[in-house]
C-alpha cells in the first residue's frame, strides 16, 4: 500500500504528528504551495518515496490524481495531513476492505481530541444539506465519505476516472463516491479503524480565501 498526502500551507508539527504514524509505509507528498524549507525539514525526519514540489497550485483533486500515477501497489490511501491514524489502524482498514468483495472505498471512523467521534460519513448533499454524525455500531454503508482517509484499490481509482479535476478543492470526495456507487460499489465507514481528525485545520486558513474558493 501506498499512502498519498497533497499538502498546502500546513503547520510543520500537524504534519509530522501525521507523518509520525505513518512513517514505516511507502509515503508521496505533493506540496501545493511549494515551500522548499518545510520539504527539507520533513526529508531530514522521515523517510520519503518522493516528495514533489511543481511551482504550482495543482489544487485537491488534480493533485491527488498526480500522485496516484506514481503509485505501484495494489492500494492507495488518500491521506489529509490532519488526520493522523496508526499503522496498526491502517492495517486494520486493508483486512476491513478485503472483508466486503463489493467495497469501492472504504473510510475510518474518525474522533476528535476529546474521543468525541467526528463527521465522517452521510448522505449526499441533495439528500440532506447537513453533516449530522451518525452513531454506527458496525461497518456501515453511507452515500459518501469524507476524503481525509480513503482507502482504494489504485486499479479501480483508475478505472472511476480518479477525482474530476474540474472540482479544485471542495467537493472531490463526494463526487467520487458518487461514481463508486453508480457502479453498485459500496462506499463503506468501519468502526474497526479509527482516527483522529482535526476538521478543517489543514486546508485554506484564510476564512476569505476558503469561502471563495469553496463557492468558485
Amino acid at each position: 500500500m501506498t499512502i498519498q498526502i497533497v499538502l498546502y500551507e500546513e503547520t510543520k508539527e500537524l504534519i509530522f504528528k501525521c507523518l509520525e504514524n505513518i512513517k514505516n509505509f511507502k509515503i508521496l507528498i505533493l506540496d501545493n504551495s511549494s515551500n522548499r524549507k518545510l520539504r527539507e525539514q520533513i526529508l531530514n525526519k522521515f523517510k520519503i518515496q518522493e516528495y514533489i514540489l511543481l511551482n504550482k497550485n495543482l489544487g485537491y483533486s488534480k493533485g491527488h490524481n498526480y500522485l496516484s500515477d506514481k503509485v505501484n501497489t495494489k492500494y492507495l490511501l488518500i491521506l489529509n495531513a490532519d488526520c493522523q491514524i496508526d499503522e496498526k489502524n491502517i492495517k486494520n482498514l486493508i483486512q476491513s476492505f478485503k472483508r466486503y468483495q463489493d467495497c469501492g472505498v472504504i473510510s475510518p471512523t474518525t474522533f476528535n481530541d476529546k474521543s468525541e467521534q467526528t463527521y465522517n460519513g452521510g448522505v449526499f448533499f441533495e439528500n440532506e444539506n447537513q453533516n449530522e454524525i451518525t452513531k454506527i455500531s458496525g461497518d456501515t454503508c453511507f452515500q459518501t465519505v469524507l476524503g481525509a482517509a480513503m482507502l482504494l484499490e489504485k486499479k479501480f481509482f483508475n478505472e472511476i476516472g480518479k477525482f474530476d479535476e474540474n472540482m479544485f478543492l471542495f467537493f472531490s470526495d463526494y463526487d467520487l463516491c458518487k461514481k463508486i456507487r453508480k457502479l453498485n460499489k459500496s462506499v463503506i465507514q468501519t468502526t474497526s479503524v479509527k482516527a483522529f481528525h482535526i476538521h478543517g485545520k489543514s486546508k485554506v486558513k484564510n476564512t476569505l480565501k476558503r469561502t471563495y474558493l469553496r463557492e468558485f
